[in-house]
């Protein structure tokens, strides 16, 4: 008789509410197709499916989902880092501090940018963070389109991002990416910035 081994399953949404899978356990999200595996603290992306169905290891191929399925979430270069202060909660536009840790960003002045990450999670301490990708937050409402009509750029508000430019004297004009929908960007903040004057 052959034996059956079977992984921890469930949408991404059961297997985060579980919290930490077991030193060794396996986690297959049914919604995502993402598998991981656990340490005893963290869950770790091992495996993902490309766009023709098939598994592959991370760092062999990178395929980004054009639209997530789940609200809040993001598929790109995402890793864990130390968030000082968000008060904006998931989709928060976010810089590198000083002390090498991410704090909420804005256009007001150069020493609260450029956004080099998007808060995947609220609160702070230890969380996810997007360097660069698509992320789907439904609370957005972004026009698309060619040209600027679809740019998103950091803005004057703290945490913020919005599709028109700052635009007054001494605010940092930053294209951090554009709109694909209403709901999704493709995240990729550029790291050279005009101060308008």
């Amino acid at each position: 008789m052959a034996n059956i081994v079977k992984v921890r399953r469930g949408t991404a949404a059961e297997l985060a509410s579980l919290g930490a899978l077991e030193a060794g356990q396996f986690g297959y999200c049914t919604d995502t197709h993402v598998l991981y595996i656990g340490d005893g603290a963290a869950n770790h992306r091992i495996l993902t499916e490309n766009e023709t169905g098939v598994m592959a290891l991370l760092g062999e191929v990178l395929q980004l989902t054009n639209e997530p399925a789940v609200d809040d979430t993001g598929s790109g270069i995402i890793i864990s880092a130390t968030v000082d202060a968000n008060g904006t909660g998931i989709g928060a536009a976010l810089h590198l501090a000083a002390d090498g840790h991410y704090e909420e960003a804005d256009a007001t002045a150069g020493t609260t940018a450029p956004c080099t990450a998007i808060a995947l999670e609220a609160g702070t301490g230890t969380k996810n963070v997007l360097l660069q990708g698509i992320m789907r937050h439904d609370a957005w409402n972004w026009t698309t389109g060619p040209g600027i009509a679809g740019m998103i750029y950091l803005s004057i508000t703290t945490g913020a991002l919005v599709q028109t430019a700052p635009s007054a004297d001494g605010e940092i004009i930053q294209v951090v990416g554009y709109a694909i929908t209403d709901d999704v960007m493709m995240f990729n903040p550029q790291l050279h910035w005009i101060e308008h004057a």
